[in-house]
């Protein structure tokens, strides 16, 4: 009786600790199949939804898909008006002026021509803001250090303890340096600036249609997004596993109370 009753007793307690699980699991299943079966919907009718055509803005979610920039910004006042350099893109007043171009050390200006310089190159620009030309390091006297202007307006830069001068930008000569007035990048340009350039560089945003499917897949959350979404297909697993045993012992119990019975 003894045996049986610790059989009975241990029993029992397999069978809350089973419904207990099979709750906790059960909730957090149900989550994770309804975001799936809603984003699967939304995936489904992306087409007549225009989800590809409706753009996410919110701050945090650009963050969270690194619209942000990853090296400080770089600001310069000119003529033409602000240059904002972010991640290897420049604008002018917000508006795209070039790409793949190195952060820039300074902008100097002589007769009608401004000169953005960077330690690679030299972009020559109108006064209004338009792209002239790019000079690379085989028309350079060698890697530029900073820029500026000499007494008689003409272009001067420091490169590898130099400094030299050109009045075409083609032929340098050195100079003393005493005479130079160098450019500086702006410390602290206005935030309007920034923000302006800053809605340039993210562009209209995320798209819907990749929010969704990312939330779908799990990407959404990372690296660990993909193994929750398995996660939940094995919680699934385990919650029709554990139910279908629940169901089996309950109607065994139930076929045994009735064959006493008999």
């Amino acid at each position: 009786m003894m045996s049986r009753s610790r059989y009975t007793h241990g029993h029992n307690r397999l069978q809350r600790l089973l419904h207990r699980w099979h709750r906790r699991i059960g909730v957090t299943a149900a989550l994770l199949v309804l975001l799936l079966a809603s984003t699967g919907i939304a995936l489904s009718h992306a087409v007549e939804l225009r989800l590809n055509e409706r753009m996410l803005d919110a701050p945090w979610l650009l963050a969270l898909y690194r619209s942000e920039p990853v090296s400080p910004p770089r600001a310069m006042p000119s003529t033409a008006g602000w240059l904002v350099w972010i991640d290897n893109h420049l604008y002018l007043d917000g508006s795209p002026l070039a790409d793949h171009l190195a952060a820039p050390i300074g902008t100097a200006e002589t007769g009608d021509m401004i000169v953005i310089a960077n330690p690679e190159q030299l972009l020559l620009l109108t006064m209004t803001g338009e792209l002239v030309e790019r000079l690379d390091r085989s028309s350079l006297p060698g890697s530029i250090d900073a820029i500026g202007t000499d007494a008689q307006g003409a272009i001067a830069v420091r490169s590898e303890d130099h400094v030299l001068t050109s009045a075409d930008l083609l032929q340098w000569q050195p100079v003393a340096s005493n005479d130079i007035r160098w450019a500086n990048i702006e410390p602290e340009p206005p935030q309007a600036v920034l923000a302006t350039a800053l809605s340039a560089f993210r562009g209209n945003g995320v798209s819907a249609s990749r929010v969704i499917a990312d939330l779908h897949s799990g990407r959404f959350l990372g690296q660990v997004g993909p193994w929750l979404m398995d996660a939940s297909a094995i919680a699934l697993i385990l919650l029709a596993g554990s139910g279908l045993w629940m169901w089996w012992k309950q109607r065994a119990r139930h076929r045994l109370r009735l064959s006493r019975h008999r």
